[in-house]
């Protein structure tokens, strides 16, 4: 009998980059924190569902990289806080 090694196959989130043009005015974007704020629900929350990919994640390129520099659009956070009415 020949003996055979299991394969370990890891599975990872690619992120797709896709450079566009937004308006980071806060009309059109917010901040993790505001977003909790919103939709009420945690940081923890919000996060999960943008490493998820549930959520159009912004970088600001302003933002100092030690602080967050994540945004989201607002569109997407209004029809997910009307869902959740």
């Amino acid at each position: 009998m020949e003996k055979t090694k299991e394969s370990t196959v890891t599975r990872y989130q690619i992120e797709e980059r896709v450079l566009r043009d937004i308006d980071l005015s806060p009309e059109n974007v917010l901040t993790v924190t505001e977003t909790t704020k919103k939709l009420g629900i945690s940081v923890q929350a919000v996060s999960q569902r943008l490493n998820r990919g549930n959520l159009t994640t912004v970088l600001n390129p302003r933002a100092n990289p030690r602080q967050g520099q994540r945004l989201l659009l607002r569109s997407e956070i209004k029809a997910l806080a009307a869902g959740h009415k």
